[in-house]
């Protein structure tokens, strides 16, 4: 039996380092280019900058196709094309390269940004299937592919995480029902080989993405607000009572003429004729403005491509053609399209100016195909547009000054378009608007202050553009709005006060910016909120308490700024937080033990600070927690044993801390787990065959600690298992994963 043993062990070494060079060499191999000292400075003191490098360098010829990037190990890597180092990991973090041209696919070597929170490859001709290696990017916050042609879904294991997908064309799968996994005898002379990493998806509620979404028909918006939980939220506290910010005065911009637009079109006598045939159009000589309308549309049918497949013909009653709405004698409604990046009809070409012709027009949609051209300025004509939504296609310049001038307005989406220039302060004429989505376009300049008159407004999106200068103030008098998002811009500046004004706002999204100052405390005043982003911009001071008030809060990102101070222990009353992240900051002080009351909490995520004290054991009372990352800080004492009670758990990471003590066998309970990162630390003692247990692990890194006894054999029946680290080997991403 100890011949057996021994054996056993030596196996178990073996195996370890075969796992060792596995994981190591293909990073070694390629650490001549990147290793130059121009791709990155210093490179022995960066290692995980050299290693995102020579993945960018693995992934650009599959993924740019036909199209150029300047990735080059003689450029520094700050340089290249749509990548985005955080200065203080050193790290790449983001990768925006939508409407490159990009004509390849998505590679499997991204996975090996470990660090990487956004990646944005919206709007090329990306095909392939999507990898599965993508479940592996563990620092994961936001991904946007949406119009491309690729295939497959969004790994589960990134939604268990908290990321999130930005636009549409993509989901995640559903999530796979776990197997039984028979416990296998171990052979003497079995090589412990990792297994392919089994990952899939499921739906995860995003946050309010624009709409843009015409498929089916539905009732033109009305001000009724959706309704919110009735929970009555904590008083802010009165012992400092901050001073209520004053109303911006209304700003009125100056009234831009109206226009004199022409269709330009002349529709033949024949349309006429036919539509008064008595087919498409009961008593033609009855409803003469009915058979105008039908010649219009049938003239469109001819001139716009890919409306061929639609079943407007003159032998169809109208009241049966797809997509259009005919209300007393009138085509009032017209539909289009699949919304979403669906191409339902693959109508493309420019918008036709006949539909110009139906001057009683309340409702124009088409949405989702490949329009493209400027926005046609006969648009202006119809004076009794009250919803025009032309998102998801292809148009490009800018957007008009005269759109101001459709008075009856209450919808606009021209979201997801390559439309550029600044946004027209004229919208600011639109008093009936409710709804105004101009996101992820190519809009450049400020956002105008007029926008601020816009008292009915209930959802204002504008993330994704070039937007530079601050927020406007002016926002702040938008008493109706419930909806503001303004992330991936690149608006500079502090929060304005007045945002906290906005009673009834339910969403707050700003990440992605180069916002600075202090958090606003009036913040704190916003009952409704359910979801505050403010990630990724360079934002200082403390958190204010006030957030501890806001009793609806479902998600709460500060991550990747610079916030300092403590973690408010008002927070633990958020009985509604499901998503908590504030990695990338530099609080200090305790976990607070309160945060064991956040029972819906499935993320948490306190990497990369610089927190100290022990982990408290009140987070082994988050029945529904997922992702647990609190790597990269000071924290020492024990692991407490109360975490094996996190069954639905499937990221742990602990490392880069100075934890000590044992490890506690109740981990092996985790039976859903995939990834368990405890290296660089002080933990001593034997390694638990309760391990052993965790069939569904992918990774798992106890490097540089103070284990003592042999490589367990058990690590031969973690058949999932691709990446492991054991002994003193160094892990290259660090902090940075």
């Amino acid at each position: 039996m100890d011949r057996l043993a021994k054996l056993f062990a030596a196996l178990g070494a073996v195996a370890a380092i075969l796992v060792a060079i596995i994981v190591a060499v293909p990073a070694a191999a390629q650490n001549s280019l990147c290793s130059n000292g121009v791709a990155v400075p210093n490179p022995a003191s960066n290692p995980g900058l050299v290693a995102d490098c020579e993945a960018l360098l693995a992934a650009k010829d599959a993924l740019r196709g036909d199209a150029n990037l300047n990735w080059h190990p003689d450029r520094n890597i700050s340089g290249w094309d749509g990548v985005t180092v955080q200065r203080r990991a050193q790290r790449v973090t983001r990768l925006d390269l939508p409407r490159r041209g990009l004509d390849g696919r998505i590679p499997a070597e991204l996975e090996r940004l470990s660090a990487l929170e956004h990646l944005n490859l919206a709007r090329n001709q990306l095909t392939g299937t999507l990898p599965s290696e993508l479940g592996g990017l563990g620092s994961l916050k936001a991904i946007a592919l949406s119009g491309n042609s690729v295939t497959g879904c969004v790994p589960y294991a990134l939604r268990e995480q908290g990321a999130r997908i930005v636009g549409r064309g993509v989901s995640f799968c559903a999530e796979p029902l776990p197997t039984a996994t028979p416990t296998p005898t171990p052979a003497p002379t079995a090589t412990p080989t990792p297994g392919p990493v089994a990952r899939v998806d499921d739906p995860v509620q995003p946050r309010p993405v624009s709409p843009g979404d015409d498929a089916t028909p539905t009732p033109i918006p009305t001000a009724t607000p959706t309704p919110t939980p009735t929970a009555t939220p904590t008083p802010i506290p009165t012992a400092t009572p901050t001073p209520t910010p004053t109303a911006t005065p209304t700003l009125i911009p100056t009234a831009t003429p109206t226009p004199t637009l022409s269709t330009h079109v002349v529709i033949p006598a024949s349309y006429s004729d036919s539509c008064s045939s008595g087919g498409a159009v009961s008593n033609p000589s009855s409803n003469p403005g009915l058979v105008s309308d039908c010649a219009a549309l049938m003239y469109v049918k001819d001139t716009l491509r890919g409306a061929g497949r639609l079943n407007w013909d003159y032998s169809v009653h109208m009241s049966r053609w797809t997509g259009v709405f005919v209300v007393d004698a009138r085509v009032t409604r017209i539909v289009i399209g699949g919304g979403s990046w669906s191409r339902q009809w693959r109508l493309s070409g420019s918008i036709p100016a006949a539909l110009g012709k139906l001057s009683k027009l309340e409702h124009l949609g088409i949405a989702g195909e490949a329009l493209s051209g400027s926005i046609p300025s006969w648009i202006g004509n119809l004076s009794e547009l009250k919803h025009l939504s032309l998102a998801n296609n292809e148009l490009s310049g800018s957007i008009p000054t005269w759109i101001g001038n459709l008075a009856n307005l209450t919808y606009l989406a021209l979201n997801n378009n390559e439309l550029s220039g600044s946004i027209p302060a004229e919208i600011g004429n639109l008093s009936n608007l409710r709804d105004l989505h101009l996101n992820d376009n190519e809009l450049s300049g400020s956002i105008p202050a007029e926008l601020g008159n816009l008292s009915n407004l209930t959802q204002l999106d504008l993330s994704g553009n070039e937007l530079s200068g601050s927020i406007p103030a002016e926002l702040g008098n938008l008493s109706n709005l419930e909806l503001l998002t303004m992330e991936r811009n690149k608006l500079s500046g502090s929060i304005p006060a007045e945002i906290g004004n906005l009673s009834n706002l339910r969403s707050l999204w700003l990440p992605g910016n180069e916002l600075s100052g202090s958090i606003p405390a009036e913040i704190g005043k916003l009952a409704n909120l359910t979801d505050l982003a403010l990630g990724d911009n360079a934002l200082s001071g403390g958190i204010p308490t006030g957030i501890g008030n806001l009793s609806k809060l479902t998600r709460l990102i500060l991550s990747d700024n610079a916030l300092s101070g403590g973690i408010p222990t008002g927070i633990g009353g958020l009985a509604n937080l499901d998503n908590f992240d504030l990695h990338g900051n530099e609080l200090r002080g305790s976990i607070p033990a309160e945060i064991g009351n956040l029972a819906n909490l499935y993320n948490f995520d306190l990497h990369g600070n610089e927190l100290s004290g022990s982990i408290p054991a009140e987070i082994g009372k988050l029945a529904n927690l997922r992702s647990l990352r609190i790597s990269c800080n000071e924290l020492d004492g024990s692991i407490p044993a109360k975490i094996g009670n996190l069954s639905n758990l499937t990221h742990l990471a602990l490392n880069n801390n100075e934890l000590s003590g044992s490890l506690p066998p109740e981990i092996g309970n985790l039976a859903n787990l995939r990834s368990l990162r405890l290296n660089n630390n002080r933990l001593s003692g034997r390694i638990p065959a309760e391990l052993g247990d965790l069939r569904l692990l992918t990774h798992l890194a106890l490097n540089n600690n103070g284990f003592t006894g042999a490589i367990p054999s058990w690590i031969g029946s973690l058949s999932q298992l691709t990446e492991l680290h054991f002994g003193e080997l160094p892990l290259a991403d660090q902090c940075g994963e």
